[in-house]
């Protein structure tokens, strides 16, 4: 059983259109989008504010409609799709406010949900590969992120590195996690662990470069984002850090 790395951000499908958006008396923006997929249960949408380090989500309806209130006009949000297995099927920039905006299209329907970039198997990891319990812990700690129980997700995450210390994506996903729950100095360092187990991990080297980027280290955050980009070229979180 494989367990896939996570992003706190990941990108697989990305149209490139900016959200529609309207401006409320108060000076707030609502942005709406519409997501196509065949199937739209258990989807749900994260709206991401890098200027305030804050992360809201929000179920899609089944018609595939979603929309954000409360942004902040002309200000710019990273926006992603999460299926029922914790997985990030989209991830896109918005920009709120923008006038004569169209709607935000995001096609899922033609994802394949192809491997993400540095999803393979450490040397370390093929000497010595996961326990089981580590394993079950893993899977485990996927299911309670996809339904946003961030802190659980990384307490099972826990029990797998010490189950398995050489587990690459265990680190890798306990480092997001940590992320999420505003653990930015514990997360650098499953990043650290997660590259040292596998050098070429570009979830952990972008996550590294988030985690440095809420810390306020700059520099470090920018080698990481574009250590993540040699890699990857097409790595949207790791242009939207640089």
């Amino acid at each position: 059983m494989r367990v896939r790395a996570l992003f706190l951000s990941a990108a697989l499908w990305l149209m490139h259109a900016p959200a529609k958006s309207q401006i409320n008396s108060d000076g707030e923006s609502t942005v709406r989008g519409i997501v196509e997929a065949r199937f739209t249960q258990g989807l749900t949408v994260e709206l991401y504010d890098a200027a305030k380090h804050h992360t809201v989500s929000y179920d899609i309806n089944a018609d595939g409609a979603f929309e954000f209130r409360g942004a902040t006009p002309g200000a710019s949000y990273l926006v992603r799709v999460i299926n029922e297995h914790g997985e990030a099927v989209y991830q896109g920039n918005v920009i709120a406010g923008a006038p004569g905006a169209a709607p935000l299209i995001i096609d899922v329907a033609r994802n394949d949900l192809a491997a993400a970039a540095g999803d393979t198997v450490s040397v370390t990891e093929l000497r010595c590969p996961p326990s089981r319990a580590a394993v079950s812990a893993a899977a485990r700690a996927q299911r309670l992120s996809s339904r946003g129980d961030h802190a659980r997700a990384a307490e099972s995450l826990e029990k797998a590195v010490a189950a398995s210390p050489d587990y690459a994506e265990a680190h890798t996903n306990l480092a997001a996690q940590y992320l999420h729950l505003g653990r930015y100095a514990e997360a650098v360092t499953e990043c650290q662990r997660a590259i040292d187990l596998k050098p070429s991990n570009t979830p952990a080297l972008t996550n590294l470069a988030f985690a440095y980027m809420h810390l306020g280290n700059s520099e470090a955050a920018l080698s990481s984002a574009r250590a993540a980009v040699h890699i990857e070229s097409g790595n949207a979180q790791a242009h939207f850090v640089i």
